[in-house]
């Protein structure tokens, strides 16, 4: 799926985790149907094959979920948990 309008203005361009503003792409946070952009997050690349390949995470890339878990949007909040 690609990004709304919508998902890019409310990200500013950014992946919503990190910050990064590399190969954004959007994905839905189960088990909603990503129907509404409540229900979306704008990652970047690397956020997206760490969270599909655990066993190759880079642990300092992480440290930006100790200032994504305050996301006013709850999609990032349950991601970033």
């Amino acid at each position: 799926m690609s990004m709304s309008k919508e998902l890019v203005l409310r990200a500013e361009g950014k992946c919503e985790l990190c910050g990064s503003e590399d190969e954004l792409s959007m994905l839905v946070i189960p088990p909603k149907s990503g129907a509404s952009i409540d229900d979306q997050v704008a990652l970047c690349s690397v956020c997206i094959e760490h969270s599909d390949n655990p066993d190759q995470i880079d642990a300092h890339h992480w440290r930006c979920l100790t200032e994504s878990i305050w996301s006013t949007v709850s999609a990032v909040q349950v991601l970033a948990y």
